[in-house]
């Protein structure tokens, strides 16, 4: 979704990096921007995860929300998936083709 945003360029606007302009008219387009990039942000969500942005109101909040949902590592169990691809032998399959879909339902 970040490069959506950098390609529309909407990700100052998400991150909040881009200040406030004073000039009214420079305002607008900067307000214009912030609803366009807040209704792009919640048509990206399904449905079903909507109500965890009730009462969010700017695009960085929602930002930082979707973060805090989705952006935890667990690094246990990265190690552990890093293990079993390392310990994979094709040796101990019945063939290619088995040792191929184990490696890549790990990957995934």
């Amino acid at each position: 979704m970040e490069i959506l945003f950098r390609a529309k360029g909407l990700y100052r606007v998400t991150m909040e990096t881009e200040s406030n302009p004073n000039a009214a008219a420079e305002k607008i387009k900067w307000h214009n921007r912030r609803d366009e990039t807040y209704g792009i942000l919640c048509l990206s969500i399904s449905r079903d995860l909507l109500y965890h942005l009730d009462g969010l109101t700017s695009p960085n909040e929602v930002w930082d929300k979707l973060e805090e949902i989705f952006g935890k590592i667990d690094e246990m169990r990265g190690h552990q998936i890093d293990n079993e691809v390392i310990s994979l032998s094709p040796n101990s399959f019945e063939s290619f083709q088995v040792y191929f879909s184990k490696f890549k339902a790990l990957v995934l």
